[in-house]
């Protein structure tokens, strides 16, 4: 009875043996596929890392550009603020000049009223 324990027990070495080399290759596989996959993803995080520096680089030219839009913007307010002052200071100068109208022609009507 050893004789087909033994007989038994060789088989189910042969069977380990060869399922345990099954399993290896396979993890061997899988190990190998994580690497394939993990070198794609890093392939595809450099391309977008790229992307997203040429996104970067747009962005920045874009806000330099309304930056520069703005400041001329606020350089042509100035000037039609400047151009509101003197008209303003041309109005109170013409008020003033009305002013001192009326009260000489007032003055004149009393001085030709009273003579």
């Amino acid at each position: 009875m050893d004789a087909k324990f033994d007989r038994v027990d060789t088989k189910f070495e042969v069977v380990h043996g060869e399922i345990k080399d099954l399993s290896d290759k396979t993890n061997t596989r899988f190990e190998s596929l994580k690497k394939e996959i993990d070198s794609r993803f890093d392939k595809v995080d450099t391309k977008f890392e790229v992307v997203h520096g040429e996104i970067k680089a747009l962005s920045d030219k874009t806000d330099a550009k309304f930056e520069s839009m703005r400041k001329e913007m606020d350089s042509r307010f100035d000037k039609v603020d400047e151009k509101f002052d003197d008209i303003h200071k041309e109005i109170i100068g013409i008020q003033k000049w009305a002013f001192g109208l009326i009260v000489t022609v007032i003055i004149g009507f009393i001085a030709v009223y009273f003579k």
